[in-house]
């Protein structure tokens, strides 16, 4: 691209979550675009939701659209769309290009303009938000290019380093579970598989409510065996019940705290008598972590986008401290 189109090119950016009953997850996005619009990008952000939004999600593209105060002279005009979603599940591979597929078409017949009181140096409202719906007419907005980005959990490089600057160490606590929401999308899960067996973690799901209490059991299993193998040293650091005490780190692989990380931690501590010699420990979703905001900020400005795919009908507390338990509260 010449510099001549470079510079008289203008992008806003959206960023897509999958949407809660539970408020937390809504403001966790508003507060990271608030947070990249100070730090990172002088450009307008807004947020959306795929579910329980009071419009679909194309309607909410459409009107993110009319807030923003597209410049008036010629050059390419272009929003950017990252979903925040952490697996390649149906939410990504299918829902998000069918309702950008809409907004799409409904822009090649023409929506109202309507800027509102959008200010450059305060955050235009969310797109979930708005005060007028756009109307089909015949005047056409100016060409506005729709630019799916590749979902954020598709960094592999970056997902792995992020993790593992609050992964306790494994001196501390050798025993760490990814625990993930889960797919029903055949597949969706392997890069989880694949991201947990470099960082040498074990996963476990919540769509599969026995998945955390089968890795617990296969850790408690597996040490046990360890101990037999070893039981001169281990005799050193037995306590007087003659059980070695033992701390497993559960890593939420959740972008923001709402109803289901609340659930991992009501589900840990239902499992503490049954497990009285283990200390659980929960660590803070991937919101709460340093460098979090600039690995977003990376994806919106450095990735290219998604070719036009078919849709297929198919104050936060320093992670790296331990607590004995925390009890978040999660969302999606």
């Amino acid at each position: 691209m010449s510099s001549s189109v470079a510079l008289s090119s203008f992008t806003a950016y959206l960023l897509v979550i999958h949407g809660s009953r539970d408020p937390r997850s809504q403001q966790g996005a508003i507060a990271l675009s608030q947070k990249l619009l100070a730090d990172f990008l002088p450009a307008p952000i807004g947020t959306a939701v795929l579910e329980l939004g009071p419009v679909p999600l194309h309607q909410q593209i459409l009107n993110f659209i009319q807030q923003v105060p597209w410049p008036s002279e010629g050059g390419l005009k272009r929003l950017k769309i990252l979903p925040l979603f952490l697996l390649p599940g149906v939410h990504v591979m299918e829902d998000i290009p069918a309702e950008v597929a809409e907004a799409r078409r409904v822009l090649g017949k023409g929506v109202r303009r309507s800027f509102g009181a959008w200010q450059s140096q305060s955050l235009p409202q969310s797109a979930i938000e708005p005060e007028v719906l756009p109307e089909v007419l015949p005047e056409l907005l100016p060409e506005v290019l729709l630019e799916v980005l590749p979902h954020w959990g598709s960094q592999e490089a970056a997902m792995e380093k992020l993790l593992q600057s609050h992964s306790p160490s494994s001196k501390q606590h050798p025993h760490d579970i990814l625990m993930a929401h889960g797919s029903n999308r055949p597949g969706a899960t392997v890069p989880i598989e694949a991201l947990a067996q470099r960082l040498g973690m074990r996963t476990a799901y919540w769509v599969q409510p026995d998945s955390l209490l089968e890795q617990i059991q296969a850790i408690l299993a597996e040490t046990e065996a360890d101990s037999e193998t070893n039981a001169e040293t281990d005799s050193a650091i037995k306590t007087a019940t003659g059980h070695q005490p033992k701390t497993i780190a559960i890593l939420p692989y959740f972008l923001f705290e709402g109803g289901i990380t609340d659930a991992i931690a009501q589900r840990l501590e239902a499992l503490g008598p049954q497990f009285p010699n283990i200390r659980f420990w929960l660590g803070p979703t991937l919101s709460a972590l340093p460098g979090f905001s600039q690995l977003v900020q990376t994806q919106l400005v450095q990735n290219q986008p998604i070719q036009n795919q078919p849709v297929q009908t198919q104050p936060v507390q320093n992670p790296l401290e331990p607590s004995p338990f925390r009890s978040p509260e999660s969302g999606i």
